[in-house]
C-alpha cells in the first residue's frame, strides 16, 4: 500500500513542471510505519520518514535512480544511478561513502547482496554483469550478455550467481570467480536461485549444473513462456507466475509437477 508520495518541487522547477517520484525500497529492519523511505528521481536521491513522509536528507547522485537498498541494520544505502555508478550512502547522514563503476542503471530486480552483505551482483540495462566488493566498492570483474539486462540473483554466500538478460546470454549462471560454468542462449526477464541449490527462469527450474528438473511451458504451453516475473518459496511448495497482467498460483503435488 502507498499511503504517500513526496514529489520534489525541485524536481518539478528542473524539469519545467513535470513532477517524478519512484518509490524503490523500503527498510527491512524497521517496523511497519517507521522504517525509512527511499525515493530516487532525477538524479536525487531522497530519505523520508515512511510513516510521515516528512524529508530526512536529499543527495544528488547526478542519474536516474532505478534502484535502492537498504543493509539489513539500515546503517547502509545502496543505490544505481543512471551516471552508471552503484553509490554507498550513509543512511543517518546521506553522505557518499564511496562508489563503483556498473555500466548504467540497474532494473528493478538487478541488485544481488549476498547475505554477508560483502559483495552486490548487478546487471546493468545495457547488459553488463558486474560481481562488486561493497567494502572496498570496486567490480571484481564484470561480463557483457550483449543485450540489455533484466535481473540477477545469488546464493546467500555468492558461490554461484545467475543472471537474466534479452542478450546472447539470456540465462548464464557463473562461479565466484566469474567463470561461466553454463548458459542457455534465450531472452529472460527474471531469474531466482532458489533454496541455494535450484535456479528458476520464468517457469524453467534448472540445478545448480543445468540439469532441467521442470518446465512449466512444456506442461501448460505457450501462456507460461518468457515469463514477465516467477518466484518459487523455500520450501518449493509453492511457484507463482505472472505475464501480461496475470497472476498465477501453483501448487506443488509431487516433485516436477505443479498444478
Amino acid at each position: 500500500l502507498l499511503f504517500w508520495a513526496y514529489r520534489s518541487k525541485i524536481a518539478s522547477e528542473a524539469e519545467g513542471g513535470r513532477e517524478k517520484t519512484w518509490i524503490s525500497d523500503v527498510s527491512p529492519a524497521s517496523g511497519p510505519g517507521t522504517a525509512p523511505q527511499g525515493v530516487g528521481g532525477d538524479g536525487r536521491l531522497y530519505l523520508a520518514d515512511a510513516a510521515t513522509g516528512r524529508v530526512l536528507w536529499i543527495t544528488n547522485l547526478r542519474g536516474q535512480i532505478r534502484q535502492i537498498r537498504f543493509t539489513k541494520d539500515d546503517s547502509i544505502i545502496y543505490a544505481s544511478s543512471g551516471d552508471g555508478y552503484l553509490y554507498k550512502i550513509d543512511t543517518e547522514t546521506g553522505e557518499i561513502l564511496g562508489r563503483a563503476y556498473v555500466e548504467a542503471w540497474l532494473y528493478r530486480n538487478s541488485l544481488s547482496i549476498s547475505e554477508d552483505e560483502r559483495y552486490a551482483f548487478t546487471i546493468s540495462k545495457i547488459g553488463r554483469a558486474c560481481l562488486v566488493d561493497l567494502e572496498k566498492m570496486e567490480v571484481l570483474w564484470w561480463f557483457d550478455t550483449r543485450g540489455g539486462g533484466h535481473a540477477t540473483s545469488m546464493t546467500r554466500d555468492a558461490s554461484f550467481l545467475a543472471l537474466a538478460s534479452g542478450g546472447s546470454y539470456g540465462r548464464i549462471v557463473f562461479n565466484f570467480n566469474g567463470i561461466a560454468l553454463w548458459y542457455i542462449p534465450r531472452v529472460s526477464w527474471h531469474v531466482q536461485i532458489v533454496n541455494d541449490s535450484y535456479v528458476l527462469y520464468g517457469g524453467m527450474l534448472l540445478d545448480l549444473d543445468g540439469n532441467l528438473i521442470y518446465d512449466l511451458g512444456k506442461e501448460y504451453g505457450g501462456e507460461f513462456v518468457d515469463l514477465e516475473f516467477s518466484y518459487m518459496s523455500e520450501d518449493m511448495s509453492l511457484l507463482i507466475t505472472m505475464k501480461d497482467g496475470k497472476i498465477c498460483f501453483f501448487k506443488k503435488e509431487s516433485i516436477g509437477t505443479f498444478h
